[in-house]
């Protein structure tokens, strides 16, 4: 008595179905595939740069960035924030060989204000 296995059979139609759902699932990127389950804050940054470039370049400030990251749960200081954010554009312009990185609003005025309060800063100290 052997005991007979019974092959399963599928139509062309369940083949093709099969292909045509494959295929769009390889054309697509699944954008958390590569994210570990839990994510540094420095790391978040990186993982979110495209995002937070876009706030930039519509005027947003750092405060209004850091106020939603809060509401998520993602508690962070501007001058961390500040760090990270540097950090993530050497990294990306250490890497380009060519062209330089667009510079957004928060950008340009930020160190005009650095530049205002060091010199206040140096002026307090000379008694002026």
């Amino acid at each position: 008595m052997s005991t007979r296995r019974q092959v399963q059979v599928f139509t062309r139609e369940t083949i093709q179905k099969l292909r045509e759902r494959l295929t769009s699932l390889a054309k697509s990127r699944n954008p958390n595939a590569t994210l570990p389950q839990k994510i540094t804050r420095p790391q978040a940054i990186k993982v979110l740069r495209k995002e937070i470039r876009a706030v930039f370049e519509r005027d947003y400030e750092v405060d209004d960035l850091l106020e939603i990251f809060k509401e998520q749960g993602l508690e962070i200081d501007a001058a961390s924030f500040r760090e990270y954010w540097r950090q993530t554009k050497q990294k990306k312009t250490s890497a380009e060989t060519q062209g330089s990185s667009p510079t957004y609003a928060s950008e340009r005025t930020r160190p005009t204000r650095r530049v205002e309060t060091s010199s206040l800063v140096g002026k307090e100290n000379d008694g002026r």
